[in-house]
């Protein structure tokens, strides 16, 4: 019993090695998830943006430009809510380096502006997932025109 043990043990331990012409490859495909699309929305408070002032909306990454947007000849009216502002993807962003990004706000004021909101961005993903990320009380004017803000602050559940 012990010999028929063995021999069956050192048959499937030879036919594992095989004759050497089957190889392995250990190429690694990657199946992170990758931005696909993204989308802004201001929900602005008692102070509107004039049509004449512009936003521009960054997604970044290390400094690098992931993904713009910009509405000109827009008017925000105080307590309204805008449609969304498609941002064009520029660069591949893996979704596992979503938290260190961050997003810039630009406004370019035509003379005085000064504009209270709060902003909700929305990012698609390639496995059709998508992040959601909410601030609020943010202010823009021709004194503070830009704002850059870390994506894990405003990271919705």
């Amino acid at each position: 019993m012990r010999k028929a043990g063995f021999a069956v043990a050192a048959l499937l331990a030879f036919g594992g090695w095989g004759c050497g012409a089957t190889t392995r490859d250990t190429t690694m495909i990657s199946t992170t998830a990758r931005l696909t699309n993204a989308s802004t929305t201001f929900m602005t408070r008692d102070d509107g943006k004039d049509e004449d002032s512009a936003i521009a909306v960054q997604v970044l990454e290390d400094g690098r430009l992931v993904a713009e947007g910009t509405a000109v000849n827009v008017d925000y009216h105080d307590q309204s809510v805008s449609p969304p502002l498609d941002l064009a993807v520029t660069r591949t962003l893996d979704a596992n380096d979503l938290n260190d990004a961050q997003v810039r706000l630009r406004l370019t004021p035509d003379g005085r502006d000064t504009w209270t909101f709060d902003m909700r961005l929305t990012l698609g993903l390639s496995d059709g997932s998508q992040r959601s990320y909410f601030w609020s009380g943010l202010r823009l004017d021709e004194n503070a025109p830009e704002r850059v803000l870390a994506l894990n602050s405003g990271r919705l559940p």
